[in-house]
């Protein structure tokens, strides 16, 4: 009897059409900081299945250890170019490169010591900056608002020209199209490569021509949170505090000026990118009370030490003074051979780390969780509590746009079933928490004894017979 072996083979047009594959927004190696456990995958995989612990504010469920990296903060075909039949991926490649640098230059950053230095070439810190930045135009809030339309009227009618310029047939393949030309583009260069859309442009000249790189760690028992927007959240000023102090044009009276963006790398560090001109406005005006407030004004900082190679071509001394934010940049390129300072590989840059302490880790935190709108991810029941319940919830700056209510219930419920955590380190924790628990069961007692204290006083005030 002869045995026949039947193979189907598929369609040309079916092997032309890869998998849906599913594409962080959020890339796995900034994760990986934050997994609490890790297990052998179910299916033959070459890697463990890494597990996040993760509280769903529209769901309102504590995921503890349940959701995993591979399947958190991305969603189907994201970068997916159907243009390019003969390279689908052909943008997560690109950004693949880019995150394995920045997953590189982060190493570089956790290994320093609490209160030491870091050292980065220019090329580190171009790829730092340039990936920082495109996590904050990648997030799943820009690419939906690209993809459906749901930019501000003015922000479409350019975004349309630019995709009818260089036939792409919708905004949504413009924004495949522009982050792509970004990521290639050498960051000298960026502000004059028409491929990338206008506002992008000008967003990345600004914050990579006025920002500075500032490292934090955060304290023993305290840790950095992140958000699914987590990467590039700002705060600022009010635009009146900007024309006034800063000297900056007038874009629209209603929106804050930005200072500040915020970078979680991981629990224990985080970067944040200061405008220059704060630096500037302190130490030209003496009184503090004249001073500009904002965000994390209590934060210490000191710009990064740079080593020339080659050295300046001429003396500080000879320059013009600059009038402008702008004549001060040409003036630096002068003053250095007449070149885009981004494009001098050999210098190097040392960046000092500092220590904050645990209200100013809470502020971030609280920073983060005034912003979400859908996941935080945490590794510490006890530090997401405290940050919500002694830092956000007493915040006299924030407007308090997210109730935590229910968050707060779910750790107190998370604490009272850890019970039976063993483990010197965990046990300390629960400790410590069923502490603060009684501290607060007893504060709330004492005011009620308080209240009716007051009550009966002034039932035996109002009833006293009239002497």
């Amino acid at each position: 009897m002869q045995n026949w072996v039947v193979f189907c083979i598929p369609s040309s047009a079916a092997m032309s059409q890869p998998r849906p594959q599913y594409q962080h927004y959020i890339p796995r190696f900034a994760l990986r900081r934050w997994v609490v456990a890790s297990a052998p995958a179910k299916v033959p995989w070459p890697f463990l299945d890494e597990f996040l612990n993760i509280y769903d504010l529209k769901a309102n469920a504590l995921l503890l250890g349940t959701e995993t990296v591979a399947r958190s903060f991305g969603m189907l075909d994201m970068y997916k170019d159907a243009s390019r039949p003969d390279d689908f991926n052909h943008v997560e490649h690109a950004l693949a490169k880019l995150e394995h640098q920045a997953s590189e230059i982060f190493a570089k950053i956790e290994k320093t010591s609490p209160t030491g230095s870091v050292m980065l070439t220019r090329p580190e810190v171009n790829a730092l900056r340039k990936f920082m930045f495109v996590m904050g135009i990648r997030n799943s809030y820009q690419y939906a608002a690209w993809k459906d339309g749901t930019l501000d009227p003015a922000t479409m009618w350019v975004l349309r020209q630019f995709a009818t310029k260089h036939g792409l047939p919708s905004t949504g393949h413009a924004f495949i199209f522009s982050l792509k030309h970004l990521i290639d583009t050498d960051p000298w260069e960026v502000a004059q490569n028409e491929k990338i859309f206008w506002a992008t442009r000008q967003d990345y000249k600004f914050q990579m021509l006025n920002f500075a790189i500032s490292i934090y760690r955060a304290p023993p028992r305290s840790e950095f949170i992140l958000t699914e927007n987590g990467f590039g959240i700002w705060s600022g000023i009010s635009q009146l505090n900007a024309i006034t102090k800063f000297r900056v044009p007038l874009v629209n009276s209603f929106t804050p000026f930005m200072v500040t963006h915020l970078y979680p790398l991981s629990p224990k560090v985080a970067i944040i990118l200061r405008y220059n001109v704060l630096t500037m406005h302190e130490l030209s005006t003496a009184n503090p009370k004249d001073r500009v407030t904002w965000y994390f004004q209590s934060f210490p900082f000191e710009p990064a030490k740079v080593t020339y190679d080659p050295p300046p071509t001429m003396s500080q001394s000879d320059l013009p003074t600059p009038n402008s934010l702008e004549e001060q940049h040409k003036t630096m390129e002068m003053w250095l051979g007449g070149v885009p300072v981004a494009s001098r590989s050999k210098d190097k840059l040392t960046f000092k780390c500092f220590t904050l302490s645990t209200s100013q880790s809470q502020m971030v935190n609280s920073l983060l969780l005034e912003n979400c709108l859908e996941r935080v991810i945490f590794t510490d029941i006890l530090s997401l509590y405290k940050s919500v319940r002694l830092c956000y919830d007493k915040d006299k700056i924030l407007m308090h746009k997210v109730d935590y209510t229910k968050l707060k219930r779910r750790l107190v419920d998370a604490f009272r079933a850890s019970q039976l955590t063993v483990g010197r380190e965990d046990g300390h924790k629960i400790t410590m928490v069923g502490r603060h628990l009684h501290r607060q069961a007893a504060a709330r007692r004492r005011k009620k004894k308080k209240r009716k204290s007051k009550s009966s006083n002034s039932a035996t005030t109002s009833t006293a017979p009239a002497t």
